[in-house]
């Protein structure tokens, strides 16, 4: 199929489009969250259980010690400045597919305080392990 639509663009445009990236189902899942995911959004999932396996707060310790579960973040460029009302809308929205909650931390910056952290309701990681960048 890659063959035909590589041979159709070349032949009615003249369009040399290349190889397609081609991920597996588990890669794709790992790294979006999804088996389709949109390549022009940059933003991928990270896996943070190392990050989380001894704190106190069950709802990440609890799968990070799980050998089926996992604990994901996703680093959010811009995302200090939502507001508390916008982070839970975004937590309803996940609900529709089949997720809990919606936990996060707040990484700011400016020059009086380098790095400032918040989480309601739990454990920060240590400080070593997040980082703001603007």
């Amino acid at each position: 199929m890659e063959a035909l639509v590589r041979g159709l663009w070349n032949d009615v445009k003249g369009v040399e489009l290349g190889d397609f990236p081609v991920m597996t189902f588990a890669e794709a899942e790992r790294r979006y969250g999804s088996d389709k995911p949109d390549l022009r959004n940059p933003m991928e999932l990270v896996d943070v259980a190392d990050l989380v396996k001894s704190v106190e707060f069950a709802v990440f310790a609890g799968p990070a010690n799980d050998a089926k579960g996992r604990v994901a973040a996703l680093r959010v460029p811009g995302g200090a400045s939502l507001s508390r009302k916008q982070i839970d809308d975004y937590g309803n929205f996940i609900k529709i597919y089949g997720a809990k909650g919606l936990a996060y931390i707040k990484v700011t910056r400016t020059r009086e305080r380098p790095g400032r952290y918040h989480q309601p309701g739990g454990e920060v990681p240590e400080r070593g392990h997040c980082r703001s960048d603007p």
